[in-house]
């Protein structure tokens, strides 16, 4: 990995976070459609398997980290993919 991964890599974890933070701002009940905040946050999957576990605070910041995450890595792909690093 390159510097232009690691940069395409973080500037993905940014939006992924920005996303995330978007799609969850409302709690347990989002006001978007569930299509369109799986395809923002798609870590709020997780908040559908343990549903007393969505409205706290502290589950929807970690969803919101491993939304970064999950972006990170996307970018990273993506980085790798289309040859970023080539000079």
């Amino acid at each position: 990995m390159n510097r232009n991964a690691i940069a395409c890599g973080v500037a993905f974890a940014v939006v992924g976070f920005v996303f995330g933070l978007y799609a969850l701002s409302w709690g347990a009940m989002p006001n978007l459609p569930l299509p369109l905040v799986l395809i923002l946050c798609p870590a709020a999957m997780l908040g559908a398997l343990e549903p007393s576990a969505a409205s706290d605070t502290d589950f929807l910041w970690l969803l919101t980290l491993l939304n970064a995450f999950l972006y990170a890595g996307i970018g990273i792909l993506l980085a790798n993919l289309l040859h970023l690093d080539r000079e």
